[in-house]
């Protein structure tokens, strides 16, 4: 197993990153445990590491968010997400179920911000040499530029207007439990080969 930790946009430097999305990238640190991961976090930042010591989950607040994060789940991860959620809640945290009905606006809203954005970082160097991009990632870097100026600024409006909601939402539990991806690893080959496969693996 493996603890994977996505810190908070902001939390550390990206100085040294290659970017993708510079107004949602995050960076954080992949380790065999929770102490570990701790650990390297307070490394990373120069801080003090949390003291784990007597660390207990009774009492703590989860919501399993219910919207988008569970469409088209393979059975596997599912399953593996079931069995976390029950450990936590055998553990002494309170587990229970949240629907956000904005969610599904927030996802609509990345084809905007995260292509525009990423287009506009590696624009020149895509349009340098296109041929050596895999095709479905560059025509998907490239429909970045397809959005004015005007729409990113109405997309960030409306993403502003929604996290704030988010956080009313979300003001009453200590975390949002969500499977941190829907499928297991792809057949890389398969990828390369079959487009069909390579959009449904990637959406």
């Amino acid at each position: 197993d493996l603890v994977g930790l996505k810190t908070t946009s902001g939390r550390l430097s990206l100085k040294g990153v290659v970017p993708l999305v510079e107004g949602f990238d995050t960076v954080g640190p992949i380790t065999r445990n929770v102490e570990d991961a701790a650990l390297l976090l307070a490394a990373i930042e120069g801080g003090k590491p949390a003291d784990l010591a007597g660390a207990t989950l009774a009492g703590t607040r989860f919501a399993v968010l219910e919207t988008t994060a569970f469409d088209d789940i393979r059975d596997a991860p599912a399953a593996a997400f079931d069995d976390a959620a029950r450990r936590l809640a055998a553990a002494g945290a309170h587990v229970g179920r949240l629907a956000f009905p904005a969610l599904p606006a927030i996802m609509a809203l990345s084809g905007i911000l995260f292509t525009s954005e990423a287009y506009a970082i590696w624009r020149d160097r895509i349009e340098a040499a296109p041929d050596r991009m895999y095709p479905p990632i560059r025509d998907r870097f490239r429909s970045g530029g397809a959005h004015s100026g005007a729409d990113f600024v109405s997309a960030w409006r409306r993403l502003r207007q929604i996290r704030s909601l988010w956080a009313e939402s979300m003001a009453a539990y200590d975390a949002v439990l969500a499977p941190t991806a829907a499928i297991l690893p792809p057949d890389a080959a398969r990828l390369q080969t079959d487009p069909d496969y390579f959009a449904a693996e990637n959406l």
